[in-house]
């Protein structure tokens, strides 16, 4: 029987099917083949966000499988907190028979934050809550979680909030963590600068702590900073959310674009180097007030502009120069001209800050008298003599001379004036005699 030729019209159709997908006019489109081993429906190809898998154990999955490799349990993870809702949740509520919730901190996403009390011990911790799929999907996230909890159980650093618990409570994923309830550092957004280069400083400290374990942070930014409201900890400000120091290898989605480093949108793994970029991103949101390339961030932006310079912050005080030529410099493009470690960067973050304390407020330049040479002239930081007495001196002084002629006119003058008696009266002078000719 001869085959049956398509028409014209099935011949269209299916041509404009196949250019969807750019292939050549009549090819079908090319389909993932599902994995013959477990049954997964995996096609193990790496993208930069890997489906969901549907393994069973992801620990006891083969290792053909997708699930046996690094990140790929964790990026499944990702992909079930993003079809998941937020959870819904109520103070007094308890969760996994342990933590009692008091009162929300935050909220993004599928996640909410909550300050809980621990019945196991007491005390009062921070609870991240992450809403799964269902309670298989949350059992593997958990899982995940606690691979991340103990990469991250070694960074013992006052500036830096560490991971107490990970539990499952039914469709949800729960972590324990160190209390640090005083803000986010986007509170900061419009102080000046001097307050900033403080905070800043912290943020350096405990992120050289972080290299120096071979670790990076990966998602640097003012949400990620918290400040620790307790009388002891005296308002430090401590590193959290380790997506990228936790998960090293993972393909998970990018960071936010408003710290995110040209190297990290092009899909390299995150390096020391961005979290030096990062941190310069994060001293100019706060400066600025918005973000480098705010509005409309791109990815082309990022790549190829230079964000515009600073001048004031937001209390009208002029950034000093060495901080502006700082922040241009983290921000460089290329890696290799970015500072190469921290250590000097906070070598210069704090002669800032001392600088800023001499002279808290930028004073007018005085201009040099004639023949006095600006070197001679005592700076505003640095007044001859004591603070403040040379001005008031100099008033006294010219007061009591201005006082002093005024007795003397008053009193003396008229003295001398009668004991000498009048003066002769003025008659006309005599002729002065011509010389006498030779």
């Amino acid at each position: 029987m001869p085959s049956r030729r398509p028409g014209p019209g099935s011949m269209r159709r299916r041509n404009r099917w196949s250019s969807k997908w750019k292939g050549r006019p009549g090819a079908s489109p090319a389909r993932p083949k599902p994995d013959t081993k477990n049954g997964d429906g995996c096609s193990g190809k790496s993208t930069r966000l890997k489906p969901a898998c549907r393994c069973p154990s992801p620990r006891s999955s083969p290792r053909s499988s997708p699930c046996a490799r690094p990140g790929w349990r964790r990026s499944s993870a990702v992909v079930s907190l993003m079809k998941a809702r937020s959870p819904q949740l109520a103070a007094g509520e308890l969760l996994a028979g342990r933590f009692q919730l008091q009162r929300l901190l935050g909220r993004g996403g599928s996640a909410e934050v909550w300050a809980a009390t621990d019945r196991n011990t007491g005390s009062e911790i921070a609870l991240r809550i992450l809403a799964a799929a269902d309670d298989a999907a949350a059992a593997a996230l958990v899982l995940g979680l606690q691979d991340d909890a103990d990469r991250l159980s070694r960074l013992v650093h006052p500036g830096i909030v560490r991971p107490l618990a990970v539990v499952a409570d039914g469709s949800r994923a729960c972590v324990a963590l160190e209390l640090a309830a005083g803000g986010t550092l986007a509170d900061l957004r419009g102080a000046g600068y001097q307050r900033i280069v403080s905070a800043i400083r912290d943020v350096a400290d405990a992120l050289q702590y972080v290299h120096a374990q071979g670790l990076t942070h990966g998602d640097l930014k003012a949400g990620n900073v918290l400040r620790d409201a307790r009388p002891a900890a005296q308002g430090r400000w401590r590193l959290t959310d380790f997506r990228s120091a936790a998960l090293p290898d993972s393909d998970a989605a990018p960071v936010s674009l408003s710290s995110v480093s040209p190297q990290q949108l092009a899909g390299s793994p995150p390096t020391a180097a961005d979290d030096i970029y990062s941190l310069g991103a994060l001293l100019y949101d706060l400066l600025a007030g918005h973000p480098p390339f705010h509005p409309g961030i791109t990815a082309a932006r990022i790549e190829s502009e230079v964000p515009a310079r600073l001048g004031v912050d937001g209390q009208g005080q002029a950034v000093p120069e060495a901080l502006t030529r700082l922040v241009a410099v983290l921000l460089e493009k290329t890696p290799a001209r970015r500072p190469g470690s921290l250590g000097s960067i906070r070598a210069l973050l704090a002669e800032i800050a001392a600088d800023a304390a001499r002279s808290p407020t930028p004073l007018p330049t005085a201009s040099p008298l004639p023949g006095l040479s600006p070197a001679a002239m005592p700076s505003a930081g640095h007044p001859a003599g004591r603070p403040g007495a040379r001005v008031p001196v100099l008033v006294v002084i010219g007061f009591l001379a201005l006082l002093a002629g005024v007795v003397a006119v008053v009193f003396w003058l008229p003295r001398v004036v009668t004991e000498r008696g009048p003066l002769p009266a003025a008659g006309p002078r005599p002729p002065v005699a011509a010389p006498a000719a030779p």
